[in-house]
C-alpha cells in the first residue's frame, strides 16, 4: 500500500510547479511537456531558430537543422517520446487499478438481504415473535416458565398474571378485548 501512497504523493507533486503561491498553479506536468515541445527543432522556444521551417537562417543553422531534423543527437524527442510513454503506462496502470479496485470493493446489498439482516439482528419476544423484548436476558418468571424465555413486557405480564405463556388464542382474545379467565391464585 505503501508504494502506491508514494505514487500517489510523488504525480501530486508533479501537479505543483512550487512557482510563486500568488500566480495561478500551472500543473508541472504541462510546463514539462510544452518545454519539451518547444525543445524540439523549428518550435518558437526552440534554441535552433525561432520557429517556422528553419531554412532561413546561416548555412551553419540550416546544416544544424538537417542534423537534428534527421533525427540524430535529438535528446528533445527522445525526451518526448519517454515521457508520453510513461504517461501512456501510467494511465493504463491507473486504469487497471481502478478496475481492480471496483471489483473488489463491496456492492450494495440488495433489498432481501438487508431485510433478512434487519430481522436477524432485530430481537423479538420469544414466545409471541412481534414485539421488542424489554430485556436481552432470558428468563423463567421466578419460576413460573419451565424454560427461560426472552420476552416483551406484555408476555412478561401474562406469565406473571396466569402463570404460563400466552399462546395464540390468548394473544387474540386479548386483542380484542376479552379476558384471559386462568388467573393465578395468589
Amino acid at each position: 500500500m505503501t508504494k502506491l501512497t508514494d505514487a500517489i504523493k510523488l504525480l501530486d507533486r508533479l501537479t505543483q510547479t512550487g512557482h510563486d503561491p500568488r500566480s495561478p498553479a500551472v500543473p508541472l506536468y504541462e510546463v514539462v511537456t510544452q518545454r519539451m515541445h518547444d525543445a524540439l527543432p523549428g518550435q518558437p522556444g526552440s534554441s535552433m531558430g525561432g520557429g517556422g521551417s528553419g531554412r532561413g537562417g546561416s548555412p551553419v543553422e540550416a546544416a544544424a537543422m538537417a542534423l537534428l531534423e534527421s533525427g540524430r543527437d535529438d535528446r528533445a524527442r527522445s525526451d518526448l517520446a519517454e515521457w508520453q510513454t510513461l504517461e501512456a503506462r501510467i494511465l493504463a496502470d491507473a486504469i487497471r487499478l481502478t478496475r481492480l479496485a471496483q471489483s473488489c470493493a463491496p456492492r450494495q446489498p440488495s433489498m432481501k438481504a438487508l431485510r433478512e439482516t434487519e430481522h436477524a439482528n432485530s430481537r423479538l419476544c420469544t414466545n409471541c415473535n412481534e414485539s421488542t423484548p424489554r430485556s436481552d436476558t432470558p428468563t423463567d418468571c421466578a419460576g413460573r416458565l419451565a424454560e427461560p424465555m426472552i420476552l416483551c413486557s406484555a408476555c412478561y405480564l401474562f406469565v406473571t398474571r396466569h402463570g404460563r405463556a400466552s399462546t395464540v388464542a390468548d394473544r387474540e382474545r386479548q386483542a380484542r378485548g376479552k379476558r384471559v379467565l386462568d388467573r393465578v391464585a395468589r
